[in-house]
């Protein structure tokens, strides 16, 4: 068995590999959903593994830039995109435009939907608000740039915007600024709720904020500089957020009150020891430094296995405490717009390159893999170990080779 994300191979579209820009990436059970630039929606029924691309009758499905997309265990999905918001019924096979981008609604860059029908946008203009899955929508008045916004099913709701952070109690059907973030000024790129806790963290140096009373009033932390994304784990306490500077990684585990560095964990290159036999004493090193570089996404699950993308050139990196020790996973591919986990598999979406899958078992387990062979423990850990990656049918050494490194 292996720990998810710390292997990863390429998704496939029939007999080829996906290539592309990928924005937002989203899972709900076995089916997925991502958005890229000027390539449409896909989707995906086997959890990332192999993918189609959607359908949908305006021409400006093909050429937008999809920014952000949501996708119910039901069916229901919603797109937000420099062209309008798309709904789908049917898991993201097809698509219907229902808002399209005009010099009022601008660019949608920030969907959330819950399982009930209600949902919110939130666009270069104003956020948006649908109560039936997003085939129809009406605009509240409010007006304003929103990066990131965030909904729970009792109704409260917040949202990052340029000048401050906004909350609702009503499904996003009215709104107010919240008076703590006045004094802080500046953009802020993500949000997320757990009960009545939140985080926010800010793209303009201002540092992460966390509220106790559903995003209506907000402290500060010792924690400054800019960031990309916050997770926060559904039990009130882990959170782990990417700088988008170089500051890296940082956790939390007390509701974003205080937080600490994420650390490199180095693993031995086992030299010493036979890797085709894990069971043989093989320890790691103990070398550790700070995390550092920008993070544009991270996602995290209850069990503490955590994967991070990083912005620019340094792959995909996980961790199986919380956020407090970080791996390197994926060395190339350049940067890593959205990340995704459930429980058995996680899906990955780069800014120049690919869509990747990881899986927390190993079906192949080859030799130069330091990989798990009846027995109960993995003691030879080898980060620099060859990964497993999937390439279409025909093609060369060349071609990979050259896919494998774009930049």
């Amino acid at each position: 068995m292996t720990i998810l994300g710390e292997e990863w191979q390429y998704s496939q579209t029939g007999d080829a590999i996906v290539l592309g820009t990928f924005n937002s990436v989203f899972m709900a059970g076995t089916n997925a959903i991502t958005g890229t630039t000027s390539d449409g929606i896909y989707y995906s029924a086997d959890s990332g593994v192999t993918w189609t691309k959607a359908t949908s009758a305006t021409t400006a499905f093909a050429t937008s830039t999809f920014n952000s997309v949501h996708l119910l265990a039901d069916g229901h999905a919603i797109a937000g995109s420099t062209a309008g918001i798309y709904y789908s019924a049917n898991s993201g096979v097809t698509w219907t435009l229902t808002i399209s981008t005009s010099a009022s609604t601008g660019s949608f860059n920030s969907v959330y939907m819950l399982a009930d029908g209600h949902a919110i946008a939130g666009s270069t203009t104003g956020i948006y608000r649908s109560t039936d899955f997003g085939s129809t929508w009406t605009h509240p008045v409010l007006t304003g740039t929103f990066n990131s916004v965030y909904m729970l099913a009792d109704g409260h709701a917040i949202a990052g915007s340029t000048v401050g952070i906004y909350y609702s109690i009503d499904f996003g059907a009215s709104w107010t600024l919240t008076t703590s973030t006045s004094a802080a000024t500046g953009s802020f790129s993500s949000v997320t709720m757990v009960g009545v806790k939140a985080i926010a963290s800010s793209s303009s140096n201002t540092g992460i904020y966390y509220s106790i009373d559903s995003g209506s009033t907000w402290a500060h932390p010792v924690l400054t500089g800019s960031f990309n994304s916050v997770f926060f784990l559904s039990d009130g306490l882990h959170a782990i957020a990417g700088s988008s500077v170089n500051g890296g990684l940082f956790y939390s585990t007390d509701g974003g009150v205080t937080w600490g560095v994420g650390r490199v964990k180095y693993n031995n290159p086992c030299n010493s020891c036979n890797p085709c036999n894990p069971c043989n004493s093989c320890n790691p090193c103990a070398g550790i430094v700070s995390t550092s570089g920008s993070f544009s996404s991270v996602f995290m699950l209850s069990n503490g296995n955590a994967i991070a993308g990083f912005s620019f050139g340094f792959g995909l990196w996980y961790s199986t405490d919380y956020g407090l020790n970080w791996s390197q996973s994926f060395e190339v591919m350049g940067g890593f717009k959205s990340v995704f986990m459930l429980t058995s598999y996680a899906i990955a979406g780069s800014a120049r390159g690919a869509l990747l899958y990881s899986m927390d078992f190993n079906p192949y387990c080859p030799c130069n893999q330091c990989c798990v062979k009846d027995c109960s423990s993995r003691n030879c850990n080898n980060s620099k170990s060859p990964k497993l990656y999937t390439y279409s049918k025909g093609k060369t050494d060349k071609h990979k080779k050259k896919l494998a490194f774009k930049k």
